[in-house]
Formats: structure tokens, C-alpha cells, sequence
């Protein structure tokens, strides 16, 4: 009985180690294949670490690839379903489909960089309010910590930025580390440098609220600038807009009125939706 009982376990240890060894192959395959994929995109990592994803360059590839391949398999199926029902070859569906999968693929991965720039603008909007409340803070003789728990809310992005320096300040970590961690993940030039210059105060000794007020007024006077230029790249698209949409065809409708006005008898000749057709074609 006992040798039958290990002759047994021998058995379905043999039955299952190949099982094991073909699973295990099986996810090393699909491992090996997501970090080939990887190393096509040299930048991922740092791009999904700006747009503030936690995710893994590895798990990112093989989520969006899957997503290409169930976009793939759906296309196909209504694809084949249109051409066949308009009695088009079922061919060109095959043809199309993995095309439509790999433009989603791409479109899919190019989302990290969607989401860093829309951080931002998000950023770069709230920014000088947020940094204005610090530095009243500082001068009220706030210490700086305080400062930044208080900016930590109410300021969107730039709040959340803050609030990961405050947790890392709170778990223990130095105040200049913490920044620096959080300046590295974020794409904001203009938070970089508050920071930064917060960062490099600290580390000379030197005064926190006067560098952070000159900063300030840096960044304003920039955003100023390419506020106004931005103005003057926008006011001859303007003029040429009201040119085109508004003088144009009320010069031309006035024109045909005249045109009409001496030409009477031909007018009256003209079927009413002809002439209708003509302003609504000079208006357009």
C-alpha cells in the first residue's frame, strides 16, 4: 500500500510539473515579449512618471496591448459583418483591422504625454496664486512647513503636488529631498523653478521668502510676455476672421442688391429660390 501510495504522488507529481513548466514558459514568453515592446520606448518610463501614472512601463505596454487586440478582434468582427452584408470581399476586413488595432495601440500610448500636458496647464494656471498665498504665509512668519500645509488644498494640481512634499516631510524625510522627489515626476517649468529656488534657499541658509517673491515676479513678467504675444500672433487671425466672415459677404450681398436694382427685368425673370440660393451662397 505504501509503495502504491508513492507511486501516486510520483504520478501526479510527473502529470503536473510539465503543466507547471509550460505555465511558467507560457508567462516568460509574455514577459520577454511586453519588455521588447519596452525597450522600443526608451522614454516611457519617464513620460508615465510626469503624468503622475503609477504604472509600471511593463503593465502599461501589456494593458494597452491588450486593448489593441480586443479592438482588433472587434473591428474584425464588424468589419467582416459590413463587407459581407455590401458584398465587399471579407478579405479587406482582415486587411483593416489589424491596422485599426495598431492605430490604437499608438493612439493609447501616446495618452501618458495627453496627461502630463494637461497637468500642466493645470499647473501653470494655478501656480502664481498658490506660490502669492506661500509667500504671505512665509512673511507672516509661518514656518515653511506650515506654509505648504496650507497651500496643499484648494489649488488643484499644484496642491496635490504640494501635498506629496508635505506626506514626505511628515513620514521623516528631509524637506529638500522631498522637493527634489517631487520635482523630478512633475512637467510644470514654472513649479520647477519655485521649487528649486525653495529647495536651494534652504540649502544656503539664505531667506525663503525673499527668493520665492523674486521668482514670482520672474514668472509673472514671462507669462505676461507670452500673454502678449500671444495677443499680437492673434490679432491678424482676427482681422482676417471678420474680413472673410462678416465684411465680405455683406459687401457681396449689398453688391447683388444693387446688381438687382438695375437690372430689373432680369431679376423678375429669376425663380425666387435662385435668387435665394445666390445669398445664401454669398452669405456663406
Amino acid at each position: 500500500m505504501v509503495v502504491k501510495s508513492g507511486n501516486v504522488r510520483g504520478a501526479q507529481y510527473a502529470n503536473k510539473a510539465p503543466a507547471d513548466e509550460n505555465q511558467g514558459f507560457s508567462n516568460g514568453g509574455a514577459h520577454s515579449f511586453y519588455q521588447f515592446i519596452c525597450f522600443q520606448f526608451p522614454m516611457l518610463k519617464e513620460e508615465l512618471k510626469l503624468a503622475d501614472m503609477e504604472a509600471e512601463p511593463e503593465e502599461f505596454i501589456r494593458g494597452i496591448f491588450l486593448n489593441a487586440v480586443l479592438s482588433t478582434v472587434l473591428a474584425l468582427i464588424f468589419l467582416a459583418v459590413v463587407f459581407y452584408a455590401m458584398k465587399i470581399s471579407v478579405l479587406l476586413a482582415i486587411i483593416l483591422a489589424p491596422a485599426l488595432g495598431i492605430c490604437m495601440f499608438f493612439y493609447l500610448k501616446y495618452y501618458p504625454n495627453v496627461r502630463a500636458s494637461a497637468r500642466k496647464n493645470e499647473i501653470d494656471r494655478e501656480l502664481i496664486f498658490c506660490a502669492r498665498h506661500l509667500l504671505i504665509a512665509i512673511n507672516a512668519g509661518m514656518p515653511l512647513f506650515d506654509a505648504l500645509v496650507s497651500v496643499s488644498r484648494d489649488y488643484g494640481e499644484v496642491s496635490r503636488e504640494i501635498y506629496k512634499i508635505v506626506e514626505q516631510v511628515s513620514f521623516g524625510e528631509s524637506m529638500s529631498i522631498a522637493i527634489r522627489d517631487v520635482v523630478e515626476s512633475n512637467s510644470s517649468q514654472y513649479f520647477r523653478q519655485i521649487m528649486l529656488q525653495i529647495m536651494n534657499s534652504l540649502a544656503a541658509g539664505g531667506d525663503v521668502g525673499e527668493a520665492l517673491e523674486s521668482t514670482i515676479t520672474q514668472i509673472s513678467n514671462e507669462q505676461l510676455s507670452k500673454m502678449q504675444e500671444y495677443g499680437q500672433k492673434l490679432s491678424p487671425i482676427v482681422v482676417f476672421y471678420m474680413l472673410f466672415s462678416i465684411v465680405i459677404p455683406s459687401l457681396g450681398i449689398v453688391f447683388v442688391i444693387t446688381i438687382i436694382s438695375f437690372v430689373g427685368g432680369i431679376a423678375a425673370s429669376l425663380n425666387s429660390w435662385f435668387l435665394l440660393l445666390m445669398f445664401l451662397l454669398i452669405a456663406l
